[in-house]
Parts: structure tokens; C-alpha cells; sequence
């Protein structure tokens, strides 16, 4: 879904798709390829070579950046992922109706 409403629908579609397409190579592709059949998963000639240039191409943006970056980006972006959901999630619970039980009263 769009991240927000003045997105129509059909155009976050379409500029989501290529980022789709590399997600779907990746992940299909990085699976043994015993899984990928008994998943039913089709990989062909061409989806390999897709994937092999993706590959490529990411080692040639990664490498020139210094080690520093290359190890402490990641962990740091994944961090800031996860406190954004925990702030959403918070977020939607306060929003959420309030349907509750009364909490049964205490025994003395």
C-alpha cells in the first residue's frame, strides 16, 4: 500500500515495481536450488544472469566505501527500522478503541 493517500495506488505500483523485481531476484535466487523446486519457485537461465549482474553491481558501489561505513550503515539503519515500527505500533495501540475488560477486582 501507498505510504500515505495522496499516492494513488496504481502509481505506487508502478515505482515500486523495479525494487520489486530486485527483492523477488534476490530472494528467490539466494535460495538452494532444491528449495526453489520444491517450492515451486521458477528460476531460469535469465533470472540467474539478473541476479548475477544485480550482484555485480552492488559489490561496485559497496567496495569504495570505507570498511567504517560498510560495517556500522547496516546495524544502524536496522536499529532506526525497528524504532520506527515500535513507534508505529505504539502509535496504533493508542489510537486503537479502547475494548478492554474492566479488570476484576482484587482479592483481600
Amino acid at each position: 500500500a501507498p505510504p500515505c493517500s495522496r499516492i494513488p495506488a496504481g502509481l505506487w505500483r508502478l515505482l515500486t515495481r523495479p525494487v520489486t523485481r530486485r527483492l523477488n531476484l534476490v530472494t528467490v535466487g539466494t535460495l538452494p536450488p532444491i528449495l526453489r523446486e520444491r517450492l515451486g519457485l521458477p528460476w531460469t537461465a535469465r533470472d540467474e544472469r539478473d541476479l548475477r549482474r544485480f550482484a555485480r553491481r552492488v559489490r561496485l558501489l559497496v567496495e569504495p566505501l570505507p570498511v567504517r561505513v560498510r560495517l556500522v550503515l547496516p546495524p544502524l539503519l536496522l536499529r532506526l527500522a525497528a524504532h520506527r515500527r515500535a513507534r508505529e505500533e505504539r502509535a496504533a495501540r493508542r489510537a486503537a478503541p479502547r475494548n478492554r475488560r474492566p479488570a476484576a477486582p482484587r482479592p483481600r
